[in-house]
């Protein structure tokens, strides 16, 4: 097959850094909202905005958080208030709105806590808000479920929106806000600092939004996905990510990620060709839409991979996708229709140009090598790195064109440390694959090859 190339962003991306002084945060920009082909065969078209729905933002903050330094204020009233109740939509299932308050929530009891929950050294514990702070977090990958109107911290009266990543290595924290459906992202504020909120003037502990630090760029709207970056970070890590969000979902939640990762029945390994073969008998075609690819953080290439049209449950997602044959292209947040197969069998012939390698992808995929530090510079390995393992790989040649920083000496050491595998069965709590091939009504292949990562649950969910 002739190299085309791998990633072509429609129109310029550009982020610009802002310097400040001492005591204030460097400047954040958003990356520009434009369309976007992702790994794209052939030339790209400037401009515009991407199909199927949905746009993606980014950012880059640097500076950390600056500590207050005041002694606990005397006397007054807190300003603020209460957010308020959320309408519509009760039991998690459904909301239909022009814009509910939303918080991430982490599903460990031990990270979150509650605003009312917290005490600021200055007899103030007494938050008239809802919301979660999640923390403390050392150095690593996180997932957290992106609830809608849960007042008084109650998921069950709320909904289930999306989902917050954060990336925390080598002092920078990227925070990704996806959320689904129709779902828009009307307004975004974080907090990422060493203490579970931010103090006012009287060095008390505020949960007003307004008061988070990140974006500090004007956020447009309108958006489903948003990339934040903080630099200069270190030590342990709070958390608190908050958007409002309208639109609607009317199929239920929204996948498989966060919580509903321990509480999700999934197959097991030997389960995973039955599950497949259930769909094949629907005429074997799903359907299938990424996000735009992670360039510059530890999850996957594609930090979201949805299926649709199965009618088997557990098989939807929200999963982590990677990318295994570059010639085609994909388009983010496109609906595709696709046909799936076990990577642990033998594939169609001609499908892919090294499928014998995918049983050194699937050891790859089980070792998380994503923010792992290299010995041959003794930087964080990213899942561009990763990615560009699986193509070297898979694929007989690397693409002509990558958009993103990568590291030679990274894939180096992956591709090494694969070398001699063979049957790769994952174990407990490690991940198993599919690959899905968009195809058209004659099954001819019409997009970019993907492979999904699917976790391997071991034990019944309570």
């Amino acid at each position: 097959m002739n190299r085309v190339s791998v990633l072509l962003l429609a129109g310029s991306v550009a982020l610009m850094l802002a310097a400040c002084d001492s005591t204030q945060e460097s400047a954040l920009s958003p990356l520009s909202d434009q369309g976007a082909q992702l790994a794209g065969g052939g030339g790209h078209g400037g401009g515009g905005g991407h199909g199927g729905g949905g746009h993606h933002g980014g950012g880059h903050s640097g500076g950390g958080n600056h500590s207050n330094g005041h002694q606990c204020g005397g006397g007054g009233g807190h300003s603020g208030g209460h957010s308020g109740g959320h309408n519509g939509g009760g039991g998690g299932g459904y909301c239909n709105n022009d814009g509910e308050t939303a918080f991430a929530y982490s599903c460990d009891d031990d990270v979150r806590q509650c605003f009312d929950e917290l005490n600021d050294g200055c007899n103030n514990n007494s938050i008239n808000r809802w919301g979660w702070t999640n923390g403390p977090l050392d150095e690593g990958s996180y997932a957290f479920d992106l609830y809608a109107g849960a007042g008084q911290c109650n998921i069950e009266a709320g909904t289930l929106v999306g989902e917050v990543f954060v990336d925390y290595f080598d002092g920078t924290a990227m925070v990704s806000y996806i959320t689904c459906g129709s779902y828009e992202l009307d307004e975004i504020h974080l907090w990422v600092g060493s203490e579970a909120l931010p103090r006012d003037h009287r060095n008390r502990f505020t949960a007003a939004p307004g008061q988070f630090p990140y974006p500090e760029e004007n956020f447009a709207g309108g958006l489903q996905e948003y990339t934040i970056e903080v630099d200069d970070l270190a030590g342990s890590l709070y958390v608190v990510a908050h958007a409002v969000v309208s639109g609607d979902y009317s199929d239920g939640d929204c996948g498989v990620r966060g919580c509903a990762v321990e509480c999700v029945e999934g197959p097991d390994f030997n389960g995973l060709v039955d599950l497949l073969a259930a769909v094949e008998g629907q005429d074997g075609l799903v359907t299938v839409s990424v996000t735009n690819p992670n360039l510059l953080g530890y999850t996957s290439y594609f930090p979201s991979l949805t299926l649709g049209n199965t009618d088997v449950p557990g098989l939807e997602g929200p999963w982590h996708g990677w990318c295994l044959d570059s010639d085609f292209g994909i388009n983010g947040n496109q609906t595709y229709q696709a046909e799936l197969y076990s990577s642990y069998e033998d594939l169609p012939t001609g499908l892919i140009e090294n499928p014998t390698t995918l049983d050194r992808v699937n050891w790859i995929l089980n070792q998380h090598f994503q923010g792992q530090v290299a010995a041959c510079d003794n930087q964080a390995i990213s899942a561009l790195d990763v990615q560009i393992a699986i193509w070297s790989l898979v694929d007989n040649n690397l693409p002509q064109s990558i958009v993103g920083t990568w590291s030679t000496c990274h894939v180096d050491f992956i591709l090494a440390q694969s070398i001699g595998i063979n049957f790769y069965e994952p174990p407990c709590d490690g991940v198993m694959t599919f690959v899905i091939v968009p195809v058209n009504a004659d099954r001819a292949v019409t997009a970019q090859i993907l492979l999904a990562e699917m976790p391997v649950l071991c034990t019944v969910c309570p």
